[in-house]
C-alpha cells in the first residue's frame, strides 16, 4: 500500500480540525441552551452569536437540528439563526480566500476547467489519474487555488 500523498495529508488534516470544531461547537450548543436563562442579557447575546457563527462548521443536517432546538427553546428565532449564520459564512468564506493564494501553474497541473457549479477549478494528475479540485497544496505550505474566471484571459 503507498502512503498518503502532499494533498491528501493536508485534506486529512483539515478534515480532522474541521470535526474537532464541530464537536466544540455542538457541545457549546449544549451547555449554552442549559444555562441561558440563568446569564445576563449580554452574555446570552455575546454567546449566542458566537455558537452560530461557528456553525459554519457544522454539516447541513446539524445546522438544521441546532436551529430548531433554539427556536424551540425560545433562545433564537430562525430567522436571527439564519440571518447571523449567514454573515458567518461570507466571513468564513473571505477568511479561507485570504489563506489561499491564487494560482495557475505547479507541477501536477493539467489545465483549468468549470467546475459542476461553474467555478473555476484545477484539473490535476493525481496518482495517474485526471481529478478535479478547488485547491491544492502549494510548495510552501499554502493551499493554492485557482484564480478568479475574470482573472483569465480567455
Amino acid at each position: 500500500m503507498r502512503g498518503l500523498s502532499r494533498h491528501e495529508k493536508a485534506q486529512l488534516e483539515e478534515g480532522l480540525r474541521e470535526d474537532e470544531l464541530r464537536e466544540e461547537v455542538l457541545r457549546d450548543a449544549e451547555t449554552f441552551m442549559e444555562a441561558w436563562r440563568n446569564l445576563e442579557p449580554e452574555e446570552q447575546s455575546r454567546r449566542l452569536q458566537g455558537i452560530i457563527s461557528r456553525a459554519v462548521h457544522l454539516g447541513e443536517a446539524e445546522r438544521l437540528v441546532l436551529r430548531e432546538a433554539l427556536a424551540r427553546e425560545g433562545v433564537c428565532g430562525k430567522r436571527g439563526f439564519d440571518r447571523i449564520l449567514k454573515e458567518a459564512q461570507q466571513l468564513r468564506e473571505r477568511e479561507l480566500r485570504k489563506r489561499k493564494r491564487p494560482c495557475a501553474l505547479f507541477p501536477g497541473l493539467v489545465d483549468l476547467v468549470l467546475d459542476d457549479k461553474g467555478g473555476v477549478a484545477f484539473l490535476v494528475v493525481r496518482d495517474g489519474d485526471l481529478q478535479v479540485t478547488n485547491s491544492w497544496p502549494g510548495e510552501d505550505g499554502m493551499t493554492l487555488r485557482p484564480p478568479e474566471r475574470e482573472q483569465i484571459p480567455l
